[in-house]
């Protein structure tokens, strides 16, 4: 919905006790929170000012921050950006301290976005949030290795990790450490580039609950294979990288296994491993 019929139906709503009730929660459903845009040299003041109003507490404010039930953070135009550039950084600290009044949150994504101690706390403390996107995301040198710890207690239905090889070593080694304090347990969809978590789930004891699975690239076929086999529930695989030609013979998993696959998408040295015996439409 574009912001300006956005502005129109707000109005509309300050005036007529029924239609607010019927239209806010359309309107604030979904919150976008840009952190820099270097087109837009307004939008730190607008997102500042929402944040302060939001800060600053009423009734009003109240009943808006409880309808939101998706936010998206992102730091766009991430190369362009100066690395002493403080506006879009007192930005994110804004945001971290708005979004705890947005109790409802469901559905989190963020892209590009540094995750400092604020932020980091704000996500594992949102006490509906059910599915976790956080695509080339940074963690600030700063951040304290309990709030790692802290991301083992969300119980996420789906969760998204993307990193980027362009990020610098110990950059990456941080965000590594991040996966072994991913829940698995409760995850029911994961899209991921990061092998290392592939790695957790095949070496996981217990089978796990997970029924939508994509990944990037098969760096092992024998881990892919015991991965396979800790999926149970697994009805749609993806395989989105340009893989190297899989060896299907280590793919022939017992015909008991995946019984509820319906969807591959992968290329054909992994196809003819999966399919046979399984109810692939």
């Amino acid at each position: 919905m574009h912001h300006s019929v956005k502005r129109d139906l707000y109005s509309i709503a300050l005036v007529c006790q029924y239609f607010s009730a019927v239209v806010l929660p359309w309107i604030f459903e979904h919150v976008e929170l840009d952190l820099y845009r270097k087109d837009d040299l307004s939008l730190y003041s607008r997102h500042a000012s929402l944040c302060r109003h939001i800060l600053e507490g009423g009734n009003l404010v109240a009943t808006i921050t409880q309808q939101v039930k998706t936010c998206a953070i992102n730091w766009s135009d991430f190369d362009d950006r100066e690395d002493t550039d403080e506006e879009p950084r007192n930005l994110l600290t804004l945001h971290s301290r708005a979004i705890p009044y947005m109790v409802n949150i469901q559905t989190l994504s963020m892209h590009s976005t540094p995750m400092t101690n604020d932020l980091f706390s704000t996500v594992t403390k949102l006490p509906q949030l059910a599915s976790l996107s956080l695509k080339y995301c940074t963690l600030c040198e700063d951040l304290d290795h309990f709030r790692l710890e802290e991301f083992s207690r969300l119980s996420l239905k789906s969760l998204t990790l993307m990193f980027d090889e362009r990020f610098p070593v110990k950059q990456i080694h941080r965000l590594r450490d991040l996966l072994d304090y991913v829940n698995l347990r409760t995850l029911t969809d994961l899209s991921t580039n990061c092998w290392r978590l592939c790695m957790r789930l095949g070496d996981e004891s217990n089978p796990v609950v997970l029924e939508e699975l994509e990944i990037d690239l098969i760096y092992d076929v024998d881990i892919l294979y015991k991965l396979l086999l800790r999926c149970p529930a697994l009805r749609i695989f993806r395989l989105t990288g340009d893989s190297h030609t899989v060896d299907n013979r280590a793919l022939i998993l017992p015909p008991e296994t995946l019984r509820h696959l319906t969807c591959v998408e992968a290329p054909p040295s992994v196809l003819q491993g999966l399919i046979p015996g399984r109810p692939v439409s």
